[in-house]
């Protein structure tokens, strides 16, 4: 399991999260801001399972779906879409399964996962 701890926005336009399996967590990070919580990264192993995923928008529109992948050579990868597209979707960067993570949306509007520790 995958559990991002941290959603850091690096970038210069607020961006709204909503996880996709937990309808009850949905929030907002200001431009140069983070957010700090607790947020599982869903599976899906197929298109029909994307609703499950955690969608990151901005400017009215969907920009990223992120989802951990289950089955196939590429299981346990956490991977994205920028068009909700299971099929074409492509790893993180640094998209490594497991652990306590912090998601950055960079200043260029791609993501990247890295290590973090709590005690």
């Amino acid at each position: 399991m995958t559990d991002i701890r941290e959603v850091v926005n690096q970038t210069t336009h607020e961006v709204q999260v909503n996880d996709g399996e937990n309808q009850d967590l949905r929030f907002t990070v200001p431009a140069g801001r983070q957010w700090t919580g607790s947020m599982w990264v869903p599976w899906a192993g197929h298109q029909d399972e994307m609703w499950k995923s955690i969608t990151i928008k901005w400017g009215n529109r969907n920009r990223y779906w992120v989802f951990q992948r289950y089955g196939g050579s590429d299981h346990g990868d956490i991977k994205c879409s920028a068009m909700g597209d299971f099929d074409n979707s492509g790893r993180v960067s640094n998209g490594i399964e497991g652990g306590r993570k912090r998601l950055v949306i960079r200043n260029n509007d791609t993501l990247f996962l890295e290590w973090i520790s709590y005690p």
